[in-house]
């Protein structure tokens, strides 16, 4: 349920000729990187297909598998790199399967009993922060098809760079000195003022840097995303205003 993943932003300051230099970073929710295979759901009779990968240059079919979603979709995360992306089609009746694999406009194609398809993904800086990869297959009897997401992520504890966090319907972030806290005022969010008034600041970004860096004078969007731990909206209960931890990972259908 992700068309606008998690709107996460950084702000980070820099003193350049007497200036403060805010960046603006976007987050995504996360989730834990594991080893389960397409079967069972990108499968129809005797065809069942993998998703796996590797670092470029080695062979996918002894790296790691995708994550497998709920939607029958696959994830990647991982930290910034090149990596081959490959779906491999086995058809144990010894029927041959026309698989193909499409990015960025470029498709690769193999037809075997064992098709394999392999694609090279730049999840590098000025890439962009997510890469999407779509396969189909058909063994003349059956078909499928699914996405593939892959995610560079900053799993970085040691960053000490002011930023802030946004993601809709729950309380802002904001990262000092290496430590991501929830805002204080239990409220703040990512609603823009039209739809929240004073508390909404999806479109006053700068001005919630500003919040807790006074001099910040401007904003960027970061290259990578970044896994954090945040707050739903609060509740009061009585005079007591409750909040609720949650993770990121807990979000997963957000990305189906």
């Amino acid at each position: 349920m992700v068309s606008n993943p998690t709107q996460l932003e950084n702000c980070k300051r820099m003193k350049i000729s007497g200036l403060m230099l805010a960046l603006l970073m976007v987050l995504t929710p996360v989730l834990t990187l594991g080893t389960a295979s397409a079967t069972g759901v990108n499968s129809g009779g005797d065809t069942d297909c993998e998703v796996l990968w590797n670092d470029q240059g080695f062979a996918v079919t002894s790296g790691l598998n995708a994550n497998l979603q709920s939607s029958g979709n696959h994830l990647i995360l991982l930290t910034p790199r090149v990596l081959d992306v490959g779906v491999n089609c086995v058809n144990s009746a010894g029927d041959d399967v026309t698989l193909e694999l499409e990015y960025n406009t470029q498709t690769v194609t193999d037809v075997s009993t064992s098709a394999l398809a392999v694609q090279t993904v730049q999840a590098v800086a000025g890439q962009g922060t997510m890469h999407t990869l779509t396969f189909e297959w058909d063994d003349g009897t059956h078909s499928g098809s699914a996405i593939i997401r892959v995610i560079p992520m900053l799993l970085n504890t040691t960053d000490t760079t002011p930023r802030i966090s946004m993601w809709y319907g729950k309380v802002n972030q904001h990262n000092d000195n290496g430590v991501w806290t929830t805002d204080s005022d239990g409220v703040s969010g990512a609603g823009s003022y039209a739809q929240w008034g004073s508390e909404g600041y999806g479109d006053r970004k700068l001005e919630y840097c500003q919040k807790f860096w006074p001099n910040t004078t401007s904003i960027q969007l970061r290259d990578f995303r970044e896994e954090i731990t945040f707050w739903t909206l609060c509740e009061h209960q009585g005079r007591v205003r409750v909040c609720t931890e949650q993770q990121h990972g807990q979000q997963l259908d957000r990305l189906d």
